[in-house]
């Protein structure tokens, strides 16, 4: 299948870098907007990277130990930092990757299979919408447990696998339109001062019921829906639950204590009713706030990058292009990549906890070492008595 499309220099430059040696004909104003953005990626990707992969690392972590304290909350979170790792890879490496060694992933590696684009372009819309639904269910269940912390002794675990699969059916379900809006296309490209550039490209190439591809109003919609989906729903959500967690007091648990108990209680377990709740220390005080603290980040980051792409839409043809707004518009997509990548701040403002719990664990193995090595001793030394009483 053949389309003409009309692009813009601009156009050219950021979808089909390296096809030809059609870079000099674009113009200055191009040359500027895309230069602006290039820097701007090359600069922060690294970053985003390195900070990211530790972030998400120490958000395992810090689920691990906080598991007994905050079961929900930690569950979600550990899922949620290895979505993010893998948004990592495919958005902000990948970018890097076609700045640094001229490797355009669409070109090189998406576009060569119509069933690679399909899944590409599925896979990284359900990531990206998976993410931000795991943070609404981060934010609801740090806001039930403030209104109410008996709800954790009587938590079961079956609720976040099932929570965990319904998001994954329903995810999916909106995203499944990708395996037909979306395809390998011969795309020519024609320039104002050139014959033009030729190549396969994975676009959009939606068909209706007639057989005519569809308009430009159609990817409208479904641009729409992905934004309406990733951004404007989880954000309100979020955004809401911190106005009323900020605002909510907790009803007194079973010891009288309004914070949250160290004892949690996984799967179908019972609360041991003769034995309260010991009360909280500072560490799952450090705990809660950094969760907090992440669903504020999200909203921070996420918030100014969505308002931003829907004004440029708006905006006249003369500033949208110039060089100012694409280096404005390139510092709000790096801030916005740093919802998938700033944990490390987060779970880095509570690491006397993380030091406390690390020299806990090392004391714990090493006691139990300690007793093995002991109970070897007596087994010697009972099996020699044994020889000589014989």
């Amino acid at each position: 299948m053949d389309d003409d499309i009309s692009a813009t220099p601009s156009d050219v430059v950021t979808t089909m870098r390296g096809l030809s040696n059609y870079s000099a004909d674009v113009g200055a104003a191009g040359r500027d907007v895309s230069y602006y953005s290039d820097i701007v990626t090359m600069v922060t990707s690294p970053v985003q990277l390195l900070i990211g992969f530790v972030g998400n690392a120490l958000c395992v972590y810090v689920s691990y130990v906080a598991v007994d304290v905050i079961t929900p909350i930690a569950a979600y979170a550990a899922i949620l930092a290895s979505v993010d790792s893998a948004i990592l890879i495919v958005d902000v490496g990948s970018e890097w990757l076609t700045l640094v060694f001229d490797a355009d992933l669409n070109r090189d590696v998406i576009s060569r299979s119509d069933t690679t684009c399909k899944t590409f372009y599925f896979v990284r819309h359900f990531l990206l919408h998976l993410a931000s639904w795991l943070m609404v269910c981060v934010a609801i269940e740090l806001l039930r447990l403030t209104r109410n912390r008996k709800l954790l002794n009587y938590f079961r675990g079956e609720r976040i696998v099932d929570t965990f699969v319904l998001l994954l059916v329903v995810l999916s379900t909106l995203n499944v339109h990708y395996f037909w809006t979306y395809g390998v296309s011969s795309v020519q490209f024609k320039l104002s001062t050139s014959d033009g550039a030729s190549g396969a490209l994975c676009t959009f190439v939606a068909k209706n019921l007639q057989g005519y591809y569809e308009d430009e109003s159609c990817q409208h919609i479904l641009d729409q829906l992905h934004w309406v989906i990733a951004d404007i729903v989880p954000i309100v959500i979020v955004t809401v639950s911190l106005v009323l967690i900020r605002h909510t007091r907790a009803k007194e648990g079973p010891s009288g204590d309004t914070r949250l108990p160290l004892t949690g209680h996984i799967g179908g377990r019972t609360p041991d009713r003769k034995r309260k709740p010991a009360p909280a220390d500072g560490g799952q005080v450090l705990v809660q706030r950094s969760y907090w603290l992440l669903l504020v980040l999200f909203v921070a980051f996420k918030l100014p990058y969505v308002v931003a792409c829907q004004v440029s839409d708006a905006l006249f043809v003369g500033l949208k292009d110039s060089a100012a707004w694409a280096l404005w518009l390139a510092l709000l997509k790096a801030s916005s990549n740093m919802n998938h990548s700033g944990k490390v701040f987060v779970y880095g403002s509570t690491w006397p906890f993380f030091r406390n719990e690390l020299r806990k664990i090392f004391r714990r193995k090493r006691e139990s070492g300690r007793d093995v090595r002991l109970g070897e001793k007596r087994q010697k030394g009972a099996s020699k008595f044994q020889i000589t009483a014989i």
